[in-house]
């Protein structure tokens, strides 16, 4: 495996799980509070490379690449599945990183990465402190509608990820607002 220039605060492994290899950029302490950060289609765990840089103290950041992007196995994902093939992976990857229950991990996902992360934070709720979810792919907003959901049933199933003893879960949505102009005779 060739070298990338990455920052000598990065490390570069892979880690195998019974469902596949993963390729896996990490900075920080091994006992900090993990933060995994997934990224977008057409890209690798390398977009996240400044931040992992610059993860405050405290924190472990992990940036793996998905299934068939960066240097992880290029297996196929299950069309019937969807997001689920990413998320099972993902989840494999923190039994194997030892980031299980009671150490909850902050989701971070962009694009893509984004609907994987709200797949994962749907499947595995427990296993979740926070969700941040960046640029939002259309493509993860319209798989939660082929699955049955709206986005008000998204929210829903993350209801309580995060909070804190006392607070309440996420605000409603605003209602849409029709769009159409009113038809003039």
């Amino acid at each position: 495996m060739d070298k990338w220039d990455l920052s000598d605060r990065i490390d570069s492994r892979e880690v195998s799980t019974p469902r596949l290899a993963t390729h896996l950029l990490q900075s920080g302490p091994v006992d900090g509070t993990p933060v995994l950060f997934v990224h977008g289609n057409g890209a690798s765990s390398v977009f996240f490379e400044e931040t992992l840089v610059a993860i405050p103290p405290g924190y472990r950041g992990l940036a793996p690449d998905l299934r068939g992007f960066g240097r992880s196995e290029p297996r196929p994902v299950d069309a019937t599945r969807g997001l689920r093939d990413l998320s099972d992976d993902l989840y494999d990857l923190m039994g194997a990183l030892g980031y299980a229950n009671p150490r909850k991990v902050h989701l971070v996902g962009w694009s893509l990465g984004g609907g994987v992360a709200m797949q994962y934070a749907i499947d595995y709720p427990e296993e979740v402190a926070s969700l941040t979810l960046s640029c939002l792919s259309h493509t993860s907003i319209r798989y939660g509608r082929h699955q049955g959901h709206d986005r008000h049933a998204l929210l829903a199933g993350l209801r309580g990820i995060g909070r804190r003893p006392g607070q309440s879960g996420f605000r409603s949505l605003p209602r849409a607002r029709s769009r159409r102009r009113s038809q003039r005779p």
